[in-house]
C-alpha cells in the first residue's frame, strides 16, 4: 500500500538529511561518491557575453556570486524507465578576472522525496546537500569576464536509479580550478513508471487567471498616462494572456486546458473608453494631449469575447476591501460591486459564477461578511488562512466552507505555494525552467500523497501576473498531458463537497500593507465633493463616472506604493475639481437706478458633454435695504432651477426692489436638485442702488401732500377773504349815481 512505502521514504529520507549533515567538501564529496556513480557526457562551447543576464540565485553566494550557473533546457519533463536525460545551460564569468578550469557536475539522490515539506526544503536556498555526485567535466576553454560557457550533461534515469513514482531532487554544481564549489542551481524531476503497473488517480486542476492592471484613468476619457496601450498590445501583458486563451499566431484556438478569468470590470471600461478614443494627460502636462480610436484596445476586447471562457468580475478597480470596511467605507464598497455590471456591458454576457477574491486571498471576518452582504456567493481563499486538516499534512481538496454573517458560503481555496511559484519571475535567465520543473514536481507530489485518492487543486496565480507567453502555454499544456493530472473547468470544482480546513483568520502584519486611514480620509473627502457633483448630471452615465473615479483611488494596486497612489490621489482630486469648476457662475458687480428692476445673474455649463440639473440659490445679505422679488423675508433666499446643456449658458432675470440708496450683497449658489448641497464656493455680486426707494418715495409723497394740502386751505381762506371784503363795499337797495 502507498501508506506503507511513504512510512518507508521517510525512514531513508531521515537518514538521508542525518549524513547530509555531515560536513563534505566539494573535491572529498566527489572522491567518496557511490561507486555506482556514472560518467556524464559534457558538450561545453564558448559564447558571446550575456545581454541582460541578472544573476539566478545560489545558496553558495554571499552578494554576488563569482559565477552564475543557468539551466536553459531538461528534457523529458516527465521521466520514464529508459528515458535518456539531457540538461543544458551555461556558465556565466561574473566576476573582472579569466575564470580556467572551471567544470559542471550533477547531484542527485536515488530517493523520491517523501512530501512538500520536504521538497520546498530542498528548493531553498539552504537546501541538504545531495550525496550522489558524478565525476566533474572540465568546460571547454576558460571563462573570459562576462563571458558564457555552454555546457550540456546527459544521463538516463537508469544510471540516476529511479524506481517509484514520485519526485527526485538534482543540482547542478559549479566547480573552480581548486575543486571548490561556486555555484549549485537546485531543481527537480519527475518519474512515472510506465505500464499498467502503477496508474494514479489524477489529480483534478482548475486554473484561475487573473485580467487586472493598475488604474490608468482619473475622469471621463482621460488617462494619466499611455501605458495600457502597450499592456494590451499582442506582445503586452495583457495581450499575451488573452491570445493565449483565444488565438495563436492569428488563428482562433480553444486551449485544451479550461481556464476562468478573474477580470475587473475598471480594466474592460478603460479599454472600451479607448477604443472610442481618449486623451492623455499626466500631472505634469499643462494640456491634454488627443489620442485617436485605439485598434489595439479594439482588438484586445474583440480576442477576450471571442475566447468564451467563463469569468466572474471583481468589485470596479479591484477595490482594498479590508481597508475600505475597517475604516468604515463600506458604502464605497457597496459602490464597487453596483459598478462589476460593466463587465456584462463590455463582454455582452454575465459572469459565470459570483466569486469574490479579496487581496492576496486573505480577509477578516467583517470583510468576509461585508463581501457577502454585496452578494459575493463563493470565496476564492488562499490556503495560507485555510489550513488542510488532512492526516500526515496531506494536501486537502479545495472545496470548503465559511461561516458568515449573512450564512454559510462554499469557498475555493487555491494552492498559495503553486499559485507563488507560477506567479515569480520568468523573465530572468533559467526563472522559467525552474519554474516548470517545481509545477510539475509540487503537483506529482499532491498525487503522490494519496495516488488511489482522486483530489481536487485550484490555482490562481497573482493579480498581476506577468509571464512569458511560452511559460504559460506551457502549464496549460502540461496540466492537460501529465498522467498525474487531469485538466477540469473551476466549476466542476465548485460543486464538489466541501472539505474541513481551518480557518486562521486575517494574518498578522497584514494590515500594513492596507490602503492607510489618512490616505482613505482624503479619498472620502473627494469622494464627497465627487457625489454632490455627479447628483446634476441628466444621465446616469455622466454621473458614475465620478464615482468610478473615486473607486480606482481605493484599488488594491496601490498597496504598497504610497507615493504613486499620492500621486494618483492628487490627480484625480484636481481632475473633479477642475471638472466642477466647468459648472460655474457668471458674476458681475451690477448698478439699480430705479427703486425695482431685474438683475441677470447667469450660469455656464463648459463641459464638452453632460447636461446638468443645478439649483441657483440666491439671499440677499440685506433685505431690509435690497429685496429679492418682493415679499422676501430677512435671511430668505430664493431658488431657481436649470438645465443647461454642454457648453451652454442660461440667464435668470431676478426681480429686485430697492427700499434705501447704497450697496447691498447678494449671496450666489450652485447646488445639486436632490441633495441640496453646495457646489463648489458660493459668489457674490454687489448691487448699487443709486434711485429713491419706495419708503422715499412715500415720504416724499406725503410731504408733496401735506404741502398740497396747505397750499389748498390757503387759498380756499384767501378767497373767502376776497369774497366778504367785496360784499361789504356795495350799497344796500339802492343804485350809483351819475
Amino acid at each position: 500500500m502507498r501508506v506503507l512505502q511513504a512510512g518507508t521514504r521517510g525512514t531513508v529520507a531521515m537518514l538521508i538529511v542525518l549524513l547530509s549533515a555531515v560536513p563534505v567538501g566539494p573535491a572529498s564529496a566527489a572522491a567518496r561518491a557511490p561507486s555506482s556513480a556514472v560518467p556524464l557526457q559534457a558538450v561545453a562551447s564558448r559564447t558571446g557575453p550575456a545581454q541582460g543576464v541578472r544573476e539566478p540565485a545560489t545558496r553558495h553566494s554571499r552578494g554576488r556570486a563569482p559565477v552564475a550557473v543557468v539551466l536553459q533546457t531538461i528534457t523529458p519533463k516527465t521521466v520514464r524507465p529508459g528515458s535518456k536525460i539531457t540538461i543544458t545551460g551555461y556558465v556565466q564569468n561574473q566576476t573582472s578576472q579569466q575564470m580556467t578550469g572551471v567544470s559542471v557536475r550533477l547531484r542527485w539522490r536515488s530517493q523520491p522525496m517523501n512530501g512538500r515539506t520536504e521538497l520546498a526544503q530542498y528548493a531553498a536556498p539552504n537546501a541538504p546537500a545531495l550525496v550522489s555526485a558524478a565525476p566533474a567535466v572540465q568546460l571547454s576553454g576558460p571563462a573570459a569576464p562576462g563571458r558564457q560557457v555552454k555546457w550540456r550533461l546527459d544521463t538516463t534515469a537508469r544510471d540516476l536509479r529511479m524506481t517509484a513514482f514520485g519526485v527526485y531532487p538534482i543540482a547542478v554544481e559549479v566547480l573552480n580550478a581548486t575543486t571548490q564549489s561556486v555555484a549549485t542551481q537546485p531543481t527537480f524531476l519527475t518519474f512515472m513508471p510506465s505500464g499498467k503497473a502503477f496508474q494514479p488517480k489524477p489529480t483534478e486542476v482548475a486554473w484561475v487567471w487573473p485580467m487586472m492592471d493598475q488604474p490608468h484613468r482619473t475622469t471621463g476619457t482621460t488617462f494619466t498616462d499611455d501605458h495600457l496601450e502597450t499592456e494590451l498590445s499582442p506582445t503586452g501583458r495583457l495581450g499575451g494572456l488573452a491570445q493565449i486563451a483565444g488565438q495563436a499566431g492569428g488563428q482562433a484556438r480553444r486551449p485544451r486546458t479550461p481556464i476562468t478569468w478573474a477580470i475587473d470590470p475598471a480594466l474592460l471600461d478603460d479599454a472600451r473608453e479607448m477604443s472610442k478614443g481618449y486623451t492623455v494627460k499626466s500631472a505634469k502636462d499643462t494640456k491634454a494631449t488627443k489620442r485617436p480610436k485605439s485598434k489595439v484596445a479594439e482588438n484586445w476586447l474583440a480576442a477576450v469575447k471571442a475566447s468564451g471562457e467563463p469569468y466572474f468580475a471583481t468589485p470596479y478597480a479591484d477595490p482594498d476591501t479590508v481597508a475600505l470596511v475597517r475604516q468604515r467605507m463600506s458604502g464605497h464598497l457597496k459602490s464597487a460591486y453596483t459598478n462589476m455590471t460593466v463587465a456584462t456591458d463590455v463582454l455582452g454576457r454575465p459572469p459565470t459564477t459570483k466569486i469574490g477574491w479579496p487581496v492576496n486571498g486573505v480577509a477578516g471576518q467583517q470583510s468576509l461578511d461585508a463581501m457577502a452582504a454585496n452578494g459575493t456567493g463563493t470565496f476564492l481563499m488562499s490556503s495560507d488562512v485555510l489550513l488542510s486538516t488532512a492526516p500526515q499534512g496531506y494536501t486537502a481538496d479545495a472545496t470548503t466552507r465559511l461561516q458568515t454573517a449573512h450564512g454559510t458560503k462554499r469557498t475555493l481555496v487555491y494552492d498559495a505555494t503553486i499559485s507563488n511559484i507560477v506567479s515569480g519571475d520568468t523573465q530572468s535567465p533559467g526563472a522559467a525552467l525552474l519554474a516548470e520543473q517545481r509545477f510539475l514536481a509540487e503537483t506529482a507530489m499532491i498525487t503522490a500523497e494519496l495516488p488511489n485518492q482522486p483530489r481536487t487543486l485550484v490555482i490562481a496565480p497573482q493579480r498581476r501576473w506577468n509571464p512569458k507567453p511560452r511559460f504559460a502555454e506551457k502549464l496549460l499544456d502540461y496540466t492537460a498531458r501529465a498522467q498525474w493530472l487531469k485538466e477540469v473547468p473551476l466549476s466542476a470544482i465548485e460543486k464538489d463537497s466541501p472539505t474541513h480546513r481551518t480557518f486562521t483568520g486575517y494574518p498578522v502584519g497584514y494590515e500594513e500593507n492596507e490602503l492607510g486611514g489618512p490616505y482613505l480620509k482624503n479619498v472620502r473627502e473627494i469622494a464627497t465633493r465627487a457625489i454632490r457633483f455627479s447628483g446634476i448630471f441628466d444621465r446616469t452615465p455622466d454621473a458614475i463616472t465620478y464615482e468610478r473615479s473615486v473607486l480606482r483611488m481605493e484599488s488594491s494596486y496601490w498597496r504598497g506604493r504610497d507615493r504613486r497612489a499620492r500621486a494618483f490621489r492628487q490627480t484625480v482630486g484636481a481632475a473633479i475639481d477642475n471638472t466642477i469648476d466647468d459648472v460655474h457662475l457668471v458674476t458681475k458687480n451690477i448698478g439699480l437706478a430705479g427703486n425695482s428692476g431685474f438683475i441677470p445673474i447667469t450660469v455656464a455649463n463648459d463641459l464638452t458633454e453632460g447636461t446638468v440639473n443645478v439649483v441657483l440659490r440666491v439671499t440677499s445679505e440685506n433685505p431690509g435695504r435690497l429685496e429679492i422679488g418682493g415679499g422676501t423675508r430677512a435671511g430668505a433666499s430664493r431658488e431657481w432651477q436649470l438645465k443647461i446643456s454642454p457648453r451652454k449658458k442660461e440667464t435668470v432675470a431676478m426681480p429686485v426692489e430697492a427700499n434705501a440708496n447704497g450697496y447691498t450683497n447678494l449671496v450666489l449658489e450652485l447646488r445639486a436638485p436632490k441633495q441640496k448641497r453646495k457646489l463648489g464656493e458660493a459668489a457674490s455680486i454687489t448691487v448699487h442702488t443709486t434711485g429713491y426707494g419706495r419708503m422715499a418715495l412715500r415720504i416724499t409723497g406725503g410731504a408733496l401732500a401735506v404741502l398740497f394740502i396747505g397750499v389748498a386751505v390757503r387759498v380756499l381762506r384767501a378767497r373767502r377773504r376776497n369774497g366778504a371784503e367785496e360784499s361789504d363795499g356795495a350799497e344796500p337797495g339802492g343804485h350809483a349815481g351819475g
